[in-house]
Order: C-alpha cells, then structure tokens, then sequence
C-alpha cells in the first residue's frame, strides 16, 4: 500500500511538472507572436499602410491609442483609423524600433512594454531620432492577438 502511494505522488509530481513546462512553452510561443506583432506592425507603420495598422487593433469600441501628442488620445475604431490616416499622410516617415520587447502573457492577454527609438525620416532625407517607450495590452482573439491599448510616448529629461 505504501509502494503504491509514493507511485502515485511520483506521478502526480511528474505530470504537475509536465503542466508547467506546457505553460512555459505557452508563454513563450505568445511572447514570440507578441514581439513579431509589434514588428509588423512597426513595418506598417513605415511602409504607411494603415489598413495593416489599424487591423492589429481588436474589432471592438473598447480599444485606445494614446500617443505622444495631447490630441493623440483615442478610443474607438473610428477614432483610431482617423488619427492612424492622419499620421500616415505626413510628409514624413515614422521608424519604430519595437525590438527587443519585455512581454508578459497569460493565456488569454499579453503585455508588452519597449524602452527605445522613434526615427522621423523627412522627405528631404534628414532625420530626427529620439527616445520612445510604448505600452500595450494585447488579447488573445480566436488564434490571433490584437491591440486592445497603445500608449506611445517621448520620456521627458531629467
């Protein structure tokens, strides 16, 4: 009876320890995908093409963008689309560096956070660069992971 009951902990041991790593590799596929969004979508943005864009956003009224800008506050689709049409119709070019992501998930959201650069490529050629961080919550939609909240912003000195 014994024997039996130590067999028994030791698999019950075993398989929790399986259910772990499932999770893990979980995690880790989701931050993969979370950090390959993020470069699509820095990709869209460069290449202005806002349909790309605004399509990793979730397909409801209860998403957010909130950029750099005081007027770059959003809340909906429309709202998104129209300020998303706005910034890509600049006579300048935005450059994201979303590599290197920190993201966190569970099984149903994601988080991600950058700490890097914005470039502005002007149609003359020059360019200006600065320090960006970006914010955002992802959820998890069917098979696909869509942008419920963007905050983009340029920290302050000091």
């Amino acid at each position: 009876m014994y024997k039996l009951l130590i067999i028994s902990l030791f698999l019950l041991t075993l398989m929790s320890c399986s259910k772990k790593q499932e999770e893990s590799d979980s995690t880790k596929d989701t931050k993969a995908i979370i950090q390959k969004n993020l470069l699509d979508f820095a990709s869209y943005v460069k290449a202005k093409d806002a349909d790309s864009i605004i399509s990793m956003f979730d397909n409801s009224e209860d998403i957010m963008l909130v950029g750099s800008d005081s007027s770059e506050v959003k809340h909906g689709r429309k709202e998104i689309s129209d300020l998303i049409k706005g910034a890509i119709n600049k006579p300048y070019t935005i450059n994201w560096d979303f590599t290197n992501a920190e993201i966190f998930a569970t099984s149903q959201v994601a988080w991600a956070f950058n700490n890097n650069y914005l470039t502005l490529l002007n149609a003359n050629g020059s360019q200006i660069r600065v320090p960006y961080r970006l914010t955002s919550v992802w959820v998890k939609k069917g098979k696909n992971w869509k942008l419920k909240f963007f905050n983009g912003s340029v920290p302050g000195k000091g």
